[in-house]
């Protein structure tokens, strides 16, 4: 079985545009050029050559009139019930993406944020812009972070700085690397063509206040790029793809229960990624997601210097039939664990599948203007591969 985050980096070596991965037959197909290419002992065979192709009777209507019978019933319940259905590709004709795109956008960053589940969105914190641009509202502190997480397929380097800009509010720049590593091109006859450079790229700049006492908001433009590069002779097979988006987040201190935070969000509001066609594009992860934060050593030793804050979310698409290989879907709870505002042990589960899901632990350190935290994450992936997440950060 090929690695989720593998199939959403390859596409068809003829056209660029997706494929569809059949396990049963250990085949990639691609429709639009009805050709398929083999998996041989979970190595996908992207040659043009090699490729076979569809049969010109396939058994049952094709996908892509599948995905459009599928669309019209969805929009006739839609009309009934309301509920959301999938988006159309941009060329208009009626075709449905069958997948969302750049999923890397779901997987958590920064160790804190890994530690806990991702169940920050009520939460003020710096790290918490990834997870809710109006938890960075009314920090009072100028921070730099580094983010690096590395696991047997990927690493990813993010670069963050957080500061104030007076009375107007607090805003923060990052920018993620994704490196996939390293592939090698061969020709027909397995000879050597050069190397391709899988990389994701992530640009945003975040902006969030206070609206009325009590009550913060806050916004986050991302422009997202995909690519695929060539080092030799195997231009044929360079690609890429880019796409820009917002996320809008509310973060609420309620003022009548003490220590009790809301907060709201939706993220990866983006136009679907189109590297070549746009019949090809795939619409964006969207999410929402909402929650709550609750510091419960108040009721024991409210003098004491431990707290010992719970936090609880709930994450959900917005799209129906449309595929997901990873991120968290449904609930996800945090419990964070202070001592002596120095040592931090933190806790969390976030339900769904691949990189982003499962269980988590992490601890963190604070010492006058450092800060470094470590997290390990639990998460089910077919190459056994448990993200480890470093944190480092410094204020100014």
């Amino acid at each position: 079985m090929l690695d989720p985050q593998l199939l959403e980096i390859l596409v068809c070596p003829k056209c660029k545009g997706e494929l569809e991965y059949r396990e049963r037959d250990s085949e990639l197909v691609c429709h639009a050029c009805r050709l398929r290419y083999e998996i041989r002992e979970d190595i996908p065979i992207m040659l043009i050559d090699e490729a076979r192709p569809l049969p010109e009777c396939p058994s049952g209507p094709a996908p892509e009139v599948r995905g459009v019978r599928f669309a019209l019933w969805l929009a006739a319940g839609a009309a009934v019930v309301c509920r959301p259905v999938p988006v159309r590709a941009q060329d208009g004709k009626g075709d449905v993406s069958s997948y969302e795109c750049c999923q890397t956008l779901l997987i958590p960053v920064g160790a804190r944020v890994v530690a806990l589940g991702s169940a920050l969105v009520a939460r003020a914190l710096p790290d918490a812009l990834y997870v809710n641009p109006a938890g960075i509202a009314g920090l009072n502190t100028n921070e730099f972070r580094v983010h690096s997480q590395r696991s047997v397929l990927d690493k990813t380097t993010t670069f963050a700085v957080t500061f104030g800009i007076g009375r107007a509010g607090t805003a923060a720049i990052s920018y993620r690397l994704l490196d996939y590593g390293e592939i090698q091109a061969t020709d027909a006859n397995n000879n050597p063509l050069g190397t391709l450079v899988l990389t994701d790229n992530l640009l945003s700049a975040t902006f969030a206040t206070g609206i009325v006492p009590h009550l913060n908001a806050g916004v986050t433009y991302k422009l997202f790029q995909w690519r695929q590069a060539c080092r030799g002779y195997c231009q044929e097979a360079s690609a890429s793809g880019t796409t820009h988006g917002i996320d809008l987040g509310v973060r609420v201190d309620v003022p009548w229960v003490r220590s009790l935070q809301l907060g709201a969000a939706a993220t990866q509001l983006a136009l679907p990624l189109q590297v070549r066609y746009a019949a090809q594009s795939d619409p964006a992860p969207t999410r929402l997601r909402c929650g709550l934060a609750y510091e419960l050593m108040q009721h024991f030793r409210p003098d004491s210097m431990v707290e010992l804050v719970a936090s609880a979310d709930f994450v959900t698409g917005v799209r129906e039939g449309v595929g997901s290989t990873a991120g968290p879907a449904g609930p996800a709870l945090g419990l964070l664990l202070i001592l002596d505002r120095s040592l931090c042990v933190r806790a969390g589960y976030a339900a769904g599948s691949g990189t982003g899901s499962g269980g988590s632990v992490g601890v963190g350190m604070i010492w006058d203007r450092f800060d470094v935290s470590v997290a390990k994450s639990f998460a089910a992936s077919d190459d056994d591969a448990e993200p480890f997440q470093v944190t480092f950060a410094i204020a100014f």
